[in-house]
């Protein structure tokens, strides 16, 4: 399982900008995988490697998705 490192905001979720953001890493800690960042706006994710913009998805995206997904 992947090591995750969590930093909290302490303002209310308006912004993109604010949020919480999860820091993924491997499963020992060595190395970063990516970020998570969960915002009022939906959900962003930056692979390690990557430049650019984040991959954005809405929460009504995400919730399609997860609707999809088989139950454990």
């Amino acid at each position: 399982m992947a090591k995750v490192m969590i930093y909290l905001s302490d303002a209310e979720l308006k912004r993109e900008e604010r949020g919480v953001t999860f820091i993924v890493r491997t499963p020992d800690g060595s190395e970063k995988i990516g970020e998570l960042k969960v915002s009022r706006g939906g959900l962003r994710w930056r692979s390690k490697d990557q430049k650019g913009k984040p991959h954005l998805v809405s929460w009504g995206r995400f919730g399609a998705w997860m609707k999809k997904q088989p139950q454990p």
